[in-house]
Parts: C-alpha cells; sequence; structure tokens
C-alpha cells in the first residue's frame, strides 16, 4: 500500500510540474518584449519601429491573448507612433514595466499629426499597465508653443476601444491632455497618477468624450487643467476616490452623469 500512494505521489508531481511548464511555456510564447525587435532603451535612441514590430506581433495572435512587454529598468524614446486595431484576439495586453519618452524637440512631428503621441484606435479589450511611465516631454512644447490654441499632442490617445482597462501607470508632464478617451465604451481606469507643474497649460489628466460607461477611480491627479473634463456624448460615468490638485477640478458639460 505504501508503495501504490509513493507512486501515486510520484504521478501526481510529474503531472503537475509538466502543466506548470506547459502554461508557462504558453505565456512565454504569447509575450512579445519590445528588446526582442531591436528596442535599445536608453531613453535616446528612437526605439519607435522596434515597438510597431512587437505590436504586429501581438494583434495579429489568433490562439490566446497577448501581451507586448515593455521591460523594467529601460527608457524608450518613442516618436509619434499608432497601435492600430482591429486585433485577430479579443483581448491585448500592454504590458508597461518600463518608461517611455517623447522626443526632446517638435520636430519629431514635422509632416505627423501634432495633436497626438501615443495613440491607441480601434482595440477592443485593450489592457495597459505595469507601473511604468509616460512622460510627454510637455516643456518642450510649453515653451515653443505659448499662444494656448497651438496644436500641441496629447500624450495617450485612446479612440474606438471598448472595454478598456488602464491600470498602475504613472504619466508626466504631456504637452497637453495626458489621457484622451473617445468613442470608447466600458472604461475602467484606476491606479493611475498625473503630474504636470501647476503653471503648464491645458494639461487635463483626463479627457473623455463621446463614451459611456467609464469609471475612475483610486487616482491621483495634479496638474495645470482640469484633473478630469467630460465633453459632449460623454455618460454614465463614476469617479471615486479621486485625489484632484493642483488644476481646475473636474468639469462636465452637455452630459448626464450617472453612477454605475
Amino acid at each position: 500500500m505504501e508503495v501504490l500512494i509513493a507512486i501515486f505521489f510520484l504521478l501526481y508531481l510529474v503531472s503537475h510540474c509538466s502543466c506548470s511548464r506547459l502554461r508557462e511555456a504558453a505565456i512565454n510564447l504569447n509575450t512579445f518584449n519590445v528588446m526582442d525587435y531591436g528596442a535599445i532603451g536608453d531613453g535616446l535612441t528612437d526605439d519607435s519601429q522596434a515597438f510597431l514590430k512587437a505590436w504586429s506581433m501581438v494583434c495579429a495572435m489568433k490562439n490566446g491573448a497577448a501581451t507586448l512587454k515593455v521591460p523594467p529598468g529601460k527608457t524608450f524614446m518613442l516618436k509619434p507612433l499608432q497601435f492600430s486595431g482591429p486585433c485577430s484576439f479579443s483581448s491585448v495586453h500592454f504590458q508597461l514595466e518600463g518608461d517611455v519618452v517623447a522626443p526632446k524637440s517638435t520636430e519629431a512631428w514635422k509632416g505627423q499629426d501634432s495633436s497626438k503621441w501615443i495613440d491607441f484606435s480601434n482595440v477592443d479589450g485593450l489592457i495597459i499597465d505595469g507601473g511604468g511611465q509616460i512622460d510627454g516631454s510637455g516643456s518642450v512644447w510649453w515653451n515653443s508653443c505659448k499662444v494656448k490654441s497651438c496644436s500641441r499632442p496629447t500624450a495617450l490617445s485612446i479612440h474606438n476601444c471598448n472595454n478598456l482597462q488602464l491600470t498602475g501607470t504613472r504619466h508626466l508632464n504631456s504637452a497637453r491632455n495626458h489621457i484622451s478617451i473617445n468613442n470608447s465604451n466600458h472604461t475602467h481606469i484606476f491606479n493611475v497618477t498625473i503630474t504636470a507643474p501647476q503653471d503648464s497649460p491645458n494639461t487635463d489628466g483626463i479627457d473623455v468624450s463621446q463614451s459611456s460607461y467609464i469609471l475612475i477611480q483610486r487616482s491621483t491627479i495634479a496638474t495645470g487643467d482640469d484633473c478630469i473634463a467630460m465633453n459632449s456624448g460623454t455618460s454614465y460615468v463614476n469617479i471615486t476616490g479621486i485625489t484632484c490638485g493642483p488644476g481646475h477640478g473636474i468639469r462636465y458639460k452637455y452630459i448626464f452623469i450617472m453612477e454605475i
């Protein structure tokens, strides 16, 4: 009897270890590290193409949710770029553990849309997390574009991305508003930190437009303009546990607000 028990125990261990290895292998197969696609991460070299190559692999994954991994301990300089969908699977994970920084010159936007820096569009089930930082290098624009109406890039633009989850990231010194949510329903933003100088122009924390069922909670927003701005076409919004200031508070216009 003791021999049989020992055999069953050994079989259980072998089976358990094999399953763990299989799970780990599956996760690794579905994770695409930007370093494997040529990223340098020294904060100076343009790593945009490496990110786009990794994204193309992530977005094309058909047999399970895929992850684009931005590793910790590195700073990646990115020129204006767009992560476009639709993707092949119903969930895409952008794991931002390292930092990304915008170019130190406005010339990087020459010939491109100067209203955006990092743009996600048409990606349902998008998850952005990892504790990393998005630094918009806003002072470059604040010094060169002093007219209030001049075009400055939003650091993180999200358009037509339903079922979005944004959590744990840090957002610093956007040239304009830090996070823009447009035409994206069922959005959950929590545990984010947004910071810019008190005198920085038009640096809203989070702007929402043409979107419904928005939950923003447990976040700290200290910028030079609105902490959260809700614009036309926005409805069913729940904002809780926000530390706001300095800044102009929470603004809404022509919308219906309701807890969800």
